[in-house]
Parts: structure tokens; C-alpha cells; sequence
């Protein structure tokens, strides 16, 4: 046979077994089947032969492209079919090859005759050579290789950050929906650090107290008060001229009920605040409020740096958070296909403190397969707080010791307390990427301000009772001593009367009168001294009289005239009014009560100033205690979350779920990843390589490389084409159309 007899692309023989059937791909190239062998694709179509119609050609039969060929087929049934195979089992011939059966679409039908048909064929090229083509280094746009990539973990568990940074970051341009779903939470322990419990505190937060007094020193009495100016204080390295206390926060009431009588101390608090223990490095008890109250600490939080311990997959906590069971069987059961789902933005890491605003974390920017996080803090108010921050986030390499990037960085420095710090800044984000806790929960304490008032008063209320004495006894000493003059000028007076010649003339009539209410005594001259407060004496309240001697001659004159009593009491009357003592005796007994009554009313009017004078005072003190209770510190802060116990971060584990997740594993189950890159691991692989799941591969090329030996150059270029536009590749004709796009398993056989 000459060589135009051969079985050619363009040429059918005398001979050529021809069959005309019908196949579940079609010229567009959109679905190939890929044999594993030659055997298995005669098997396939020998099989299908039967449902088709088979004839051998009688002629040498001319096929130019794009020109129609006339088939031996009732045109009832050719326009059923939709693909021919030619065979030549003469074949091989010289020159021509190895046996190589031709497959060919049929494009259109056109009916002539009753047992003839019209055909337009064109070579399917990809069955014809498919055991011919040999791939070389292509441009891989998207396809099932990332879904397959051996290099891909496929548990889950053991699946590391960097391994989906590395190959599953492409965007997909995939809707996703609206929300994130949580699937799985994760809480922080809020309980104190080991240096707080063992201090024995069991509580969340302690209360910080800021003073400009020393608590810990006596406070003295409301009449003795006593202050103690704060020496100042010293947490994480940062001064403060005022006294900082950690106060436990079950004894909080019970330091508001011991200031509450030393309300001059109270007034000197700044601020009262809290600190979760959970950040406590150290506490030290440093004494006792007032030296017999509730006790007093001192704490920092120097080292800076708390471990949680909770080292968690994040694969583990996507997938056993499933919300449902059609989210489990989109996720659970299919978390060994698609790990792309664990990346961002189809799954997220939230760090939350439920203040507002968190953090978002891409699940692939942590480096290994675990999630831990640090917290850095500084309990000094008012910079009081704490940053929660994800470890080893965001690394550009593995972070080995020995691997290229960022490492720890270690520093010292000098505190403003002059002691030498050691300082670290973690390699990855660090502080750039982190949950900022603040805002802590700020108390008041209630000052009584008439305490207060009283006792900042104390020298000045002692100063006003000394002067309201002071003025009533310099008041009592003054009338006191005008009464004493007034007195000394009644006995002046009298004295002075006595001495004068009225005076000797009363006073000897008084004689007369004792003489003769006496008669048994004796005449005689003597002085007598009569006792003004005698009944009869004149000048009553004065100091005793002084009688003036009478004559011997006058006594005996009356003693021998026998002078009758009664005569006795008139010549003393008469003696006196001639004398003028009666004149003298009312203007001294006026004196003497004038000046009684005139003592009596100094002294009712001093005790009077002086009652209305400490009135005065305690009036002024009185109307104090209307004074209304005022507060020392603030209140303000997040006191919400933490009377609900939210005072540490939660991490909660996000997912695109319901309608999207459906659209998303349809897409990635039909398309597979967005690759992006050239893969050198596709050079010199036959066509069967590519076939990496276990039913369908979806492989779309951009500048392929191949070499074809048996097709020219335009079917090379068609080969190249099909590739470029994107084609499914089965590896059964029965599977195509009829399986799910996500039932679909990868291979792993090879990876990039």
C-alpha cells in the first residue's frame, strides 16, 4: 500500500472501519475524557460501538476541513450521533505509524437520501493524541492541582498556617455572603495569676486606689486630725508622687465604712480604680488602712507577659463547631478536599473583649498549627492597661531560628525607678495586631464634707470657744471691779460723814438711844463700831460704822435729869434730821443698791454674750452637717462587661455559612483553586498525570508548553487552546453530567 492509502486526519483508505455513535463530550472541549490506556479507550468505545452504527468504507474517501462527507447512515439515526471513529486495521503501513484510530466530532447533519447522511467532521484532537501529548512547564491559572497539591496536609489537625499562606491565598472572586457565622469560641481564663492567689485573692479585678496621703498611718481624732503626706510610689517602672494600693475587692465596702469617720484622709483619694488580677506579677502586702483596717498592697505587673497555656487547632475548632448538619457535610465530611476554606476570607479568627471594636485575624498568617496568644500590661493608673495579642502572627517564613525573617527582639533599658529592665519585642506583628484592654471600671468614694468641715475647723472651733470665754470673764472682771469702786466710795463716804460735826451729833444720839435701851450699863466714853448689816444700822451692806465719842457731861446730864426713854428716841430723831443723817443714810443705802443691781445686770448680761456667742459657734457647725455628702474619685469606665465576668478576650472562630458556603464548594468542587504560578512539576507529564482527583480535574493553562510528536502544528495549537480556555478532564465518559461537583476526591500524587 502506497503511502496516500495511509489512515490520515484528512484520509480514509479503502477499508476503514468507520462507526458513528453518540458521546457525552462535544466539540466545545469543555469536558475530555483521558484513558489511562489505549486498551481502556477501545474498550470504551468497542463497547458503545453496539448503540451506534459501523460501516467500512468502499473507496478512498478524501476528508478537506470543513467540507461535508457523505456516510452510508440513514439520516433517522445520524442525526442522533455526535461523534465517528476511523480505523484502519490494515494499518500500520510504511511511514504511517503505529495503529491509530481518528475521532472525530460531527459538527452538523444534512440529509440527502434515505440511506445517506451529509457530515461535517472535525478531529477531536485531545482523543486522538491524547497518549501522544507530553505537558511541559505551563502557567497554571486555576484548577484541581490545588485542591490535590501533595505538598497540602491533608489532616487537617496537622495543617500549618504557613502551608495555606503558601499555596491557598488567591482570591477566588467567589461571593461570600454578608456575615461570619461563629462556630466555635473560645474564653480566656479570667482568674488571678499565681502571684495574686497566692496573696489570696480570688476575685477578677482588684481595686486600685491613688492617694496623696498615706493610708497606712493614724488619722487622729475629729478634734485631733492628722494627715501623713503620700512618700510616693513606684509600679512597672513608672513613678507617681502619690500612694498607690491594690485593695482586695471583697473588702472594698468595709474600706468605704472605715473612711467614712476619716473623712479628712477620704478627701485626699484621687481616683479609685480596677485592674484584673489576671496581669499581676507580684503582690506584697504593705500594711493595714489607718494600721488596724483592711489590709493594703502593693503590686506591678513588671514582667508584662501572661501565657494563657491554650495552645488550639484552629482546623479542630472550624470544624467541630458545625452549626448544622448540612453545614457538617459541606465542611466536616469535605475538610480533607477543601482546605482552602480554613483561610481568609472564607473563615476568620475574631479576638474580641466585647468593647466595641476586635480583631480579625487570617487563620493562614498564623505560622504552625496551633493559636496562642500573649498579653502584655501596665497596672499604674491612669495608663492602666493591657494588650492581647496573637503569638507568631504574621511571620514571612516559618520563624525557625535558622529561617530568614524577623526573631525575637531582646533589649535592655534603664526604668525612671533606675532599676535595668529586659525588654522584648516578639517577631510578628506584636503590638500592630493587637486587643487593647482598657477603659477598666472607676469608682467613688463618699466623703462626708461636715466630718471634713469639723475637723479641718478643730483649731479654729477651739480658738472661738477660748475667745467666748475669754470675753465673758473679761466682761465678769470688769463689772466685778466697777462695783468694788462703788463700794469703796460708799465707806469713803461714810467714814468721811462720821468725822465731820453732823456726824458726831447722830452718833451721839445713838448713844443716848443704846443707853437707854441698856440701862444697866455704864456710862463712859469709849468708840463703838456698829455692824451695818444690824438691824437699824445705817447703810446696810456696808463695813461697820464708826461712833463718835460723846461728852461725860451729856451723859451725866441725862443719867441725873432722869431723862425718860421716849424723850431718849425723839431727841435721836430730832438729832438725826438737824444732823442730816437721814439725808445720808438714803443717798448711801440708793448707792449701795445701785451698785448691787448694776453687778447683778453685767453679770446676766456677760453669761448672756457669752451663751450666745458658743451658739454662735455651734450654729455655724450645725448648719454644716446640711452640708451634702460629696465624692472623691470618679465614676466611669466599662463597668458593664465587668459585672458580667467578660473582663478577659474571647476568640471566636468565623465562617461564611449557609447559601454561601453551597456556592462556594460548588465553585471549588467544579473549578478547583485559583493557583497563579508556573509549575515546572508539570513538565514532561503525560496527559493521564493530570487527571489529580478521583473523577473529574478542571485544568485551566496560561502559556502552555507541550510537545505532540504525531499532531502538526495546528493541532498542537488546538491542543494548546483547549488548555488556555479551560477543560475538565474525566476519567470516565459515564461520569460526565451525572456526578456531584462536590463528590470529588483528590489523588495527592504529586504536588507544587
Amino acid at each position: 500500500m502506497e503511502t496516500k492509502d495511509a489512515l490520515t486526519r484528512d484520509t480514509w483508505p479503502a477499508n476503514t472501519k468507520v462507526t458513528a455513535l453518540h458521546v457525552p463530550w462535544d466539540a466545545n472541549y469543555r469536558d475530555v475524557v483521558v484513558f489511562d490506556t489505549p486498551e481502556e479507550r477501545d474498550a470504551y468505545f468497542d463497547e458503545h460501538a453496539r448503540d451506534g452504527y459501523t460501516f467500512r468504507s468502499d473507496k478512498f474517501t478524501y476528508l478537506r476541513p470543513n467540507e461535508p462527507v457523505t456516510l452510508p447512515i440513514p439520516y433517522s439515526r445520524a442525526y442522533s450521533l455526535n461523534y465517528l471513529v476511523a480505523v484502519n486495521p490494515e494499518q500500520p503501513v510504511p511511514s504511517s505509524g503505529p495503529v491509530r484510530p481518528l475521532y472525530y466530532f460531527i459538527t452538523s447533519t444534512e440529509y440527502v437520501a434515505p440511506s445517506s447522511t451529509v457530515v461535517t467532521l472535525q478531529l477531536d484532537v485531545m482523543m486522538t493524541y491524547q497518549f501522544d501529548i507530553c505537558m511541559g512547564s505551563s502557567y497554571v491559572v486555576a484548577g484541581h492541582i490545588g485542591v490535590s497539591n501533595a505538598n497540602v496536609d491533608s489532616n487537617s489537625v496537622q495543617l500549618l498556617g504557613r502551608t495555606l499562606r503558601r499555596y491557598l491565598t488567591e482570591p477566588e472572586g467567589v461571593s461570600i455572603g454578608t456575615e461570619y457565622s461563629t462556630v466555635y469560641r473560645h474564653r480566656f481564663s479570667s482568674h488571678p495569676s499565681s502571684a495574686a492567689s497566692e496573696a489570696g485573692w480570688t476575685s477578677l479585678g482588684l481595686i486600685v486606689v491613688t492617694s496623696t496621703a498615706n493610708l497606712e498611718t493614724d488619722p487622729g481624732t475629729l478634734d485631733a486630725p492628722s494627715i501623713t503626706c503620700a512618700t510616693g510610689t513606684m509600679i512597672d517602672g513608672l513613678p507617681s508622687a502619690c500612694n498607690v494600693y491594690g485593695v482586695k475587692s471583697e473588702d472594698f465596702l468595709d474600706m468605704c465604712e472605715q473612711l467614712k469617720d476619716k473623712s479628712w484622709v477620704a478627701q485626699c483619694i484621687v481616683s479609685v480604680s480596677t485592674f484584673p488580677t489576671m496581669f499581676l506579677n507580684s503582690v506584697n502586702k504593705v500594711g493595714k488602712l489607718f494600721g488596724s483596717g483592711v489590709d493594703l498592697y502593693t503590686f506591678d505587673s513588671d514582667t508584662g507577659w501572661v501565657e494563657e497555656g491554650v495552645e488550639f487547632n484552629p482546623w479542630q475548632c472550624f470544624l467541630r463547631g458545625c452549626p448544622d448538619a448540612e453545614f457538617q457535610n459541606e465542611v466536616c465530611v469535605r475538610d480533607t478536599y477543601y482546605k482552602k476554606f480554613f483561610t481568609y476570607p472564607y473563615s476568620v479568627i475574631e479576638v474580641t473583649s466585647y468593647a466595641g471594636s476586635s480583631l480579625m485575624l487570617k487563620p493562614e498568617l498564623f505560622d504552625g498549627n496551633t493559636v496562642a496568644f500573649k498579653a502584655i500590661a501596665c497596672a499604674l493608673p491612669p495608663f492602666a492597661t493591657a494588650a492581647f495579642m496573637p503569638v507568631d502572627y504574621n511571620l514571612p517564613s516559618s520563624g525557625a531560628a535558622n529561617a530568614p525573617g524577623p526573631q525575637d527582639v531582646t533589649f535592655t533599658y534603664t526604668d525612671l525607678a533606675g532599676i535595668e529592665r529586659t525588654g522584648r519585642i516578639d517577631k510578628g506583628d506584636f503590638l500592630d495586631t493587637a486587643v487593647w484592654l482598657t477603659d477598666y471600671p472607676q469608682f467613688s468614694i463618699i466623703n462626708n464634707n461636715y466630718i471634713t468641715y469639723m475637723a479641718s475647723t478643730a483649731n479654729t472651733r477651739r480658738y472661738q470657744y477660748d475667745n467666748a470665754a475669754w470675753q465673758y470673764n473679761r466682761a465678769s472682771a470688769a463689772a466685778q471691779n466697777t462695783y468694788d469702786l462703788a463700794t469703796s466710795k460708799l465707806l469713803t463716804d461714810y467714814m468721811n460723814y462720821n468725822t465731820s460735826l453732823p456726824g458726831a451729833a447722830a452718833n451721839f444720839s445713838d448713844y443716848v438711844n443704846k443707853f437707854y435701851a441698856n440701862p444697866n450699863s455704864l456710862p463712859g466714853i469709849g468708840v463703838t463700831y456698829k455692824d451695818p448689816n444690824h438691824e437699824g444700822a445705817y447703810g446696810s451692806g456696808t463695813i461697820p460704822s464708826l461712833t463718835a465719842a460723846t461728852s461725860v457731861a451729856l451723859d451725866a446730864a441725862m443719867y441725873l435729869g432722869n431723862v425718860t426713854q421716849p424723850l431718849a428716841w425723839q431727841s435721836q430723831n430730832i438729832a438725826a434730821n438737824v444732823s442730816g443723817l437721814t439725808q445720808f443714810q438714803n443717798d448711801q443705802a440708793y448707792a449701795a443698791k445701785s451698785a448691787d443691781m448694776n453687778l447683778s445686770l453685767a453679770n446676766y448680761a456677760n453669761k448672756g454674750d457669752y451663751r450666745n456667742a458658743v451658739k454662735g459657734v455651734q450654729a455655724a457647725y450645725a448648719d454644716a452637717e446640711l452640708n451634702p455628702p460629696s465624692t472623691v474619685g470618679q465614676l466611669g469606665g466599662d463597668g458593664f462587661r465587668w459585672s458580667r465576668g467578660l473582663t478577659s478576650p474571647v476568640v471566636n472562630f468565623k465562617c461564611v455559612t449557609g447559601g454561601a458556603v453551597q456556592s462556594l464548594f460548588a465553585y471549588w468542587g467544579r473549578y478547583g483553586y485559583q493557583v497563579n504560578r508556573f509549575l515546572w512539576q508539570l513538565s514532561g507529564r503525560p496527559l493521564k498525570d493530570l487527571k489529580v482527583m478521583s473523577k473529574y480535574s478542571y485544568w485551566q493553562l496560561q502559556e502552555t508548553y507541550l510537545t505532540c510528536a504525531s499532531a502538526n502544528e495546528s493541532e498542537t495549537a488546538a491542543i494548546r487552546g483547549v488548555f488556555e480556555k479551560g477543560v475538565t478532564l474525566w476519567n470516565s465518559p459515564d461520569m460526565i453530567g451525572t456526578t456531584n461537583w462536590t463528590d470529588n476526591e483528590p489523588k495527592r500524587e504529586w504536588g507544587y
